[in-house]
């Protein structure tokens, strides 16, 4: 799974986009158990990418958790 936040959105609810590898279904129910978008504060719209296999790989690095831990 990779992702990350959107900026300058119009709906203050879609403040991010998630990609992962595994059906619509499964992204789905794990988009809905977080605990932002069960209280209504964040939205999912669940969509099909298609992208040829292969070109998109998964790697396990460091994610920032804030904008401060951001080099420009």
């Amino acid at each position: 799974m990779g992702g990350g936040p959107l900026l300058d959105q119009d709906d203050e609810r879609l403040r991010g986009i998630s990609v992962m590898s595994c059906d619509p279904a499964t992204a789905r129910e794990l988009s809905n158990a977080d605990p932002a978008v069960r209280a209504g504060r964040l939205a999912v719209q669940v969509m099909t990418w298609m992208v040829p296999a292969g070109n998109i790989r998964f790697e396990n690095v460091p994610a920032p958790r804030s904008m401060a831990e951001v080099d420009d």
